[in-house]
């Protein structure tokens, strides 16, 4: 008899059989089950990759400041101990670029005396003109004789992040070592 079979145009919930009589279909309870199993392993994956994302946007942000921190360190350094800063014969009163140099790596007495003087009063205006904002520095004069030696600008603390760079230059006939430091 057609009657006995199972219809399927009935959602496909209850059938009516002669040899197993009525039969239930979980049909909508495995779909559920499967549903969930996959909502739940979204959610893990979404969330390791979340996570993921977040450590390395953090490395790639930290990298970003280190790289900035680091040219900044490196244009200031060079505009003082290569250049003769702008005005050539600049005072603390008129200076534009602060270069110490009276030719590429031979630092003048005088400038220096003054870049030492400015940075003791005015600190803000000296990382301004070096570019330096948002940053502190440290600016160390090491020469052959030790009554020339000086540290001015700001000391860093430990635990921050911190370039230093140093050169050699020529001072007063002899040699002496620039140190300078740049950290937030």
């Amino acid at each position: 008899m057609e009657t006995n079979k199972c219809r399927k145009h009935c959602w496909g919930r209850v059938s009516f059989s002669a040899k197993a009589g009525l039969q239930r279909h979980n049909r909508g309870q495995v779909s559920f089950y499967d549903f969930l199993i996959a909502v739940m392993l979204f959610m893990i994956a979404f969330t390791v990759l979340n996570g993921i994302w977040t450590n390395n946007y953090s490395n790639a942000t930290g990298m970003l400041a280190m790289n900035d921190m680091e040219s900044r360190t490196l244009q200031a350094l060079s505009a003082l101990v290569k250049t003769p800063g702008y005005p050539e014969s600049w005072t603390g009163s008129n200076v534009e670029i602060i270069g110490l140099c009276s030719k590429k790596n031979t630092v003048e007495e005088t400038k220096l005396e003054q870049f030492k003087s400015m940075t003791e009063s005015s600190y803000a205006t000296v990382k301004d003109k070096l570019k330096l904002t948002g940053y502190d520095f440290n600016f160390e004069f090491i020469a052959q004789n030790p009554a020339d030696n000086f540290s001015v600008g700001s000391m860093p603390s430990s635990g921050k992040n911190i370039i230093s760079l140093a050169r050699a230059v020529e001072f007063k006939g002899g040699s002496a070592i620039v140190q300078f430091k740049v950290f937030r």
